[in-house]
């Protein structure tokens, strides 16, 4: 009788120990997570990472992009030869200077095992049906600069955290231990060649300089992105700030362009918060302009036949930490009336920070303002958003003097 006791105390004590396993691992697992996201902010702020990333590029003779943000000038971490910088138009309803090729046979695949230890450091990352676009080609002939190809938005994050831990990991090493990185030196060694396909998949995104025209000056949207986003957590940005996604679903094209159609889409999505409403509600549409009646989006498209609304293509720069190609476009909405109004109905989404005393989630900020080239100087923009700024500053002051 005693031995059975004791056999079953000794059982109960092992299944209660066997019981605290798991949530102990998770524990750990949480805390380790913590401290990693910790570290990865800390070497992000110290600027160790962008200095890394300059070094790097130095070593190898690839010249990088020398942003001047009304007079601070300052060399970032962008990929940007002479031949990508230009100014053209854009149109709504036009691709250029996109091209979109069909997937191919075999599609990238996502690393799941990066995506989880992503998420666990906070990261918010999500799929909807429509499928994310990337780089194939650059200038793949004579009038189109980029040709990109469709493919799950996991198989995108995992080439971006693929780089990133690579990057961060030679960021925090010291002089005496040398990091290996066989995954910029075979993806992003330098800017690609043209005509070569990519031998990975990279995003192509948008930053868009969303300048707005009061009585005597511009006023330019800046955000401070939530430490929820996969690339540059915390950082000072334009907005919208986006990848591009198809501009179909179920088999119909859009009747926008794909830089149209993706910019009236998260102009919903970042600045009133319609991302949800959109996400989920797309994947059960046919028409793939169907919130392009939304009075937001007809209040903003409704400008462009009158001139009102314009759409410049400034350049496209490559970032280097997260390698994704960047289309550095300027919104400029000669209306300051609309300007008024847009700034009472923001309701930003979870992309931006939470806003503090004093600072609105997005922030209208004269062109002019010294708070632009201080941000500049103290390395807090996206990389990016440098590049599409230092682009699209002198185009608002050439055209401020063209009305005078």
């Amino acid at each position: 009788m005693w031995t059975e006791i004791l056999f079953a105390f000794i059982g109960a004590l092992f299944g209660a120990a066997l019981a605290l396993v798991p949530a102990a691992a998770r524990r750990l697992r949480a805390l380790r997570s913590s401290r990693a996201a910790r570290r990865r902010g800390d070497l992000l702020r110290s600027q160790r990472v962008r200095d890394w990333l300059l070094t790097y590029y130095a070593r190898r003779g690839v010249a990088l992009f020398t942003a001047d943000i009304n007079g601070t000038t300052t060399t970032i971490p962008v990929i940007a030869p002479d031949e990508w910088i230009f100014n053209r138009r854009l149109e709504m309803t036009a691709d250029w200077p996109l091209t979109q090729r069909p997937a191919p046979a075999s599609p990238p695949q996502p690393d799941m095992r990066a995506i989880r230890r992503r998420l666990r450091l906070g990261t918010k990352l999500y799929e909807t049906s429509q499928r994310s676009l990337y780089l194939d080609v650059v200038q793949p002939d004579e009038d189109t600069l980029l040709a990109t190809r469709p493919c799950r938005y996991f198989a995108l994050a995992s080439s971006l955290i693929a780089l990133e831990d690579e990057t961060f990991a030679g960021a925090a090493g010291g002089w005496w231990r040398r990091i290996r990185t066989p995954v910029r030196d075979r993806f992003l060694p330098g800017p690609p060649q043209a005509g070569v396909a990519r031998p990975a998949p990279f995003s192509v995104g948008v930053l868009a300089v969303f300048a707005v025209r009061t009585s005597h000056s511009y006023e330019i949207a800046i955000q401070s992105r939530s430490g929820e986003v996969l690339t540059a957590p915390n950082a000072k940005a334009v907005i919208p700030n986006f990848g591009l996604a198809e501009n179909e679903l179920a088999g119909h094209r859009s009747k926008l362009g794909i830089i149209g159609y993706n910019l009236v889409k998260e102009y919903l999505e970042e600045l009133f918060d319609y991302e949800e409403l959109i996400g989920e509600v797309l994947e059960r549409r046919h028409d793939p302009d169907w919130f392009l009646n939304f009075p937001e989006a007809r209040d903003l498209l409704d400008r462009e036949p009158d001139g009102m609304l314009t759409l410049t293509c400034l350049g496209i720069g490559i970032d280097c930490l997260s390698g994704t190609t960047t289309v550095a476009v300027l919104v400029d909405v000669e209306d300051a009336l609309f300007g008024a109004s847009l700034k009472k109905k923001i309701i930003a989404n979870w992309e931006v920070s939470m806003p503090t005393p004093g600072s609105p989630p997005v922030q209208f900020i004269d062109h002019r303002d010294s708070r632009l080239s201080a941000w500049h100087e103290r390395a807090e923009y996206q990389p990016g958003s440098a590049f599409a700024l230092a682009l699209a500053l002198p185009e608002l002051r050439r055209r401020l003097a063209g009305d005078r």
